[in-house]
């Protein structure tokens, strides 16, 4: 949220706005999506470290989000998408699954299962501190 910190120091008042309702947005949703992110993993360390992405990415987009969609839906599809991302990774890498027996077991196309390991395998290059994380 660092591009939000700095617009906020460039042009101010209406901005400060934005941080307030994306704070009171936080407050209030916060633990629906805790759970909603138990629910995706089964486990409160992961259900809370993939709530703090899906904020993270919220805050970044927070202004063209609040006005324009709901954000809460726009929080549990990116959690919902970085959750299969997750598992795609995990069947092909620790499980050694083809494409085709992801694919079924997700109910999804096997482009898909490629598209979304290109995405995840991207994601641990640009930000290695979440693999480290997946590893302790």
């Amino acid at each position: 949220m660092v591009s939000s910190k700095r617009s906020l120091q460039q042009s101010g008042t209406p901005v400060r706005l934005g941080v307030v309702e994306f704070e009171e947005f936080v407050q209030a949703r916060g633990a629906a999506l805790l759970r909603y992110g138990y629910v995706l993993t089964g486990n409160p360390d992961d259900a809370a470290d993939l709530v703090q992405e899906a904020l993270l990415k919220l805050g970044d987009t927070w202004r063209k989000v609040r006005n324009k969609d709901n954000p809460e839906s726009y929080v549990r599809t990116i959690m919902t998408r970085q959750h299969v991302k997750r598992v795609v990774l995990v069947l092909r890498y620790y499980e050694d699954l083809s494409d085709q027996e992801i694919a079924d077991i997700l109910g999804i196309s096997r482009g898909t299962v490629r598209s979304q390991a290109s995405r995840a395998l991207h994601t641990l290059r640009i930000r290695p501190a979440l693999l480290e994380r997946e590893r302790a």
